[in-house]
């Protein structure tokens, strides 16, 4: 994955969070709810998937 699809994907994830936390009204937990799921969604899952391939093999 390109640095440029990441950086998109946590963007996308951060900006559900902070429309979550308007709802919520809590803004700046949200949104970092939001990156950190990004962030996981976008390094450590494919990480995992590369990890579980190379034992495999």
């Amino acid at each position: 994955m390109k640095q440029l699809d990441q950086s998109f994907i946590i963007g996308v994830f951060g900006l559900i969070g902070l429309f979550i936390g308007l709802f919520v009204k809590n803004i700046m937990v949200w949104t970092f709810v939001g990156i950190a799921v990004g962030y996981v969604v976008t390094f450590w899952i494919p990480f995992g998937f590369h990890i579980l391939k190379s034992n495999i093999n």
